[in-house]
């Protein structure tokens, strides 16, 4: 359920493209310049994917350069890109003390996709709910608690040069690109999905628009190696998009056409959000995922002449 202190007089959930109070900061032609953080606390609560357990989350106001960190029974993970341990179904975060949380993707792709900067993230559960399997419902928890200018410059990771990871036929590269840019393609031998390709400038207004609503997806017989395996305990047709022979499980049908190649994006945005800075890039990647997309970012950071930080003008 909703967080009560975020429902709205007629309990419903306020609508998000009313509140935002930094709207001028939020377009393609006025990036921000300074760091941003939340009005108030949220608490979120829901179920976890994989182990099936239920996991409260409470986001905090952070002050100025603190980034987004997490706090798992206390001790602090920094959401950076070398925390990232390799999980095929998930994004991971481990500490030198060996303490993880997982499943972070779509929450820190919703900071990324609204321009938050920094955030404490407490948890003492080592996974995020998956909520609906999209960054929708994070977007409304963190808009409903609003958002703070801190009177410090923001800095962007500016990509000076063609950076590319392959592995097999998948690949990602980032190139040089005055704004932050996505060119994504995914291609399933299921002709259900079969190939999807879409090339998105991604703002906070389209992020809303076209990513947020986009839920993770797998094949029925993914699910059915998954629980052999003890994972997806947590999962069903209210938190992702199941697809068998005859098509798509889920009763609603698709909140997209091409919902899954857009949740693939939404997914990458998270990911990339483990720079630690906003990008200024055109990425593409072809049949990629979260270890394609870590690889690149410690591609990007191997050579200091790949990048340099930058204030927007």
């Amino acid at each position: 359920m909703y967080n009560q202190a975020l429902l709205s007089n007629d309990g419903q959930i306020p609508n998000i493209h009313g509140l935002f109070g930094i709207a001028q900061y939020l377009d393609k032609d006025s990036m921000a310049n300074k760091q941003f953080t939340i009005g108030r606390p949220v608490k979120v609560a829901g179920v976890a994917l994989h182990d099936g357990q239920n996991s409260v989350v409470e986001i905090l106001p952070a002050g100025l350069g603190h980034g987004v960190q997490f706090l798992v029974n206390g001790q602090s993970i920094s959401a950076q890109f070398d925390n990232v341990v390799q999980s095929p179904l998930c994004t991971m975060l481990k500490n030198a003390n060996n303490m993880a949380v997982s499943t972070v993707e779509h929450l820190l792709s919703a900071l990324y996709g609204l321009n938050i900067d920094n955030v404490l993230i407490r948890t003492d559960n080592g996974e995020l709910p998956i909520l609906d399997g999209s960054a929708l419902d994070w977007v409304k928890y963190i808009s409903a608690a609003g958002f703070v200018e801190q009177q410090g410059p923001r800095q962007y990771l500016q990509i000076n040069k063609m950076v590319r990871v392959d592995n097999g036929d998948s690949f990602v590269e980032i190139h040089p690109y005055n704004g932050f840019k996505m060119d994504y393609t995914i291609e399933y031998k299921n002709p259900h999905i079969g190939r999807q390709q879409l090339v998105l400038e991604v703002t906070p207004q389209s992020f809303q628009t076209e990513l947020m609503r986009a839920r993770t997806f797998c094949l029925l017989a993914e699910v059915e190696y998954m629980r052999a395996n003890n994972k997806a305990k947590g999962g069903d047709l209210s938190n992702a998009i199941v697809y068998d022979d005859n098509g798509v499980m889920n009763p609603e049908g698709l909140r997209y056409p091409d919902e899954c190649v857009r949740h693939k994006m939404l997914d990458a945005v998270g990911d990339l959000a483990l720079a630690g800075y906003m990008i200024l890039g055109h990425y593409i990647g072809f049949k990629s995922g979260h270890a394609l997309n870590n690889n690149l970012l410690r591609a990007i950071f191997a050579n200091r002449s790949n990048y340099e930080l930058v204030t927007w003008p």
